[in-house]
């Protein structure tokens, strides 16, 4: 999978700006049909948690996802169809969760355990080849949003993670293909 380039994203998210709600619609639509436990696992429970913790926060989570999903098919193409779906996103989060969890000092694990997670995150991600451009390009968005509003961190916090993991499930979706 290509990098792309903060270039490439910002022209990327310039055409997604211009889109009149009834095309980005589409766009939301589209991965609904293609990816239905994805697109629920998105726009239901993931949403869903970020909303108990900021409504604001919500809905800015809504527009970055779809900013994401917009970049994906317009730089790689409609998605891969997935066998079984549901066993796919189920390991990828598994695993993602098991990473993530080692990033956090709130979770209690042994060193050696952490240290192990923590390799593998770092190798997850440089061999995923994991869009980073568009993920400094989506946290730029949230700080944004954070410095304009009063947001609480809870749900910066949050709303970060679950980036972070939408755009590994897509890197990941895409590499299916």
């Amino acid at each position: 999978m290509k990098q792309s380039t903060s270039d490439e994203i910002n022209h990327i998210m310039a055409q997604a700006k211009m889109m009149s709600e009834s095309e980005k619609n589409g766009v939301i639509n589209d991965l609904d049909v293609e990816q239905p436990l994805l697109y629920q696992t998105i726009f239901g429970q993931m949403n869903t948690s970020v909303a108990e913790t900021n409504m604001g926060m919500s809905k800015l989570f809504e527009e970055l996802c779809f900013y994401i999903i917009f970049f994906y098919y317009t730089t790689f193409g409609d998605s891969p169809i997935i066998e079984n779906e549901e066993k796919w996103l189920g390991d990828n989060l598994s695993l993602l969760d098991s990473e993530l969890k080692a990033l956090s000092e709130e979770n209690t694990m042994e060193l050696v355990f952490r240290e192990k997670l923590l390799e593998q995150l770092v190798k997850r991600s440089k061999d995923s080849e994991t869009q980073l451009e568009l993920h400094k390009y989506i946290n730029n968005k949230i700080q944004k949003h954070v410095y304009k509003n009063e947001v609480c961190i809870e749900s910066v916090q949050l709303s970060t993670n679950l980036i972070f993991v939408i755009i590994r499930l897509m890197d990941e979706l895409y590499k299916v293909k």
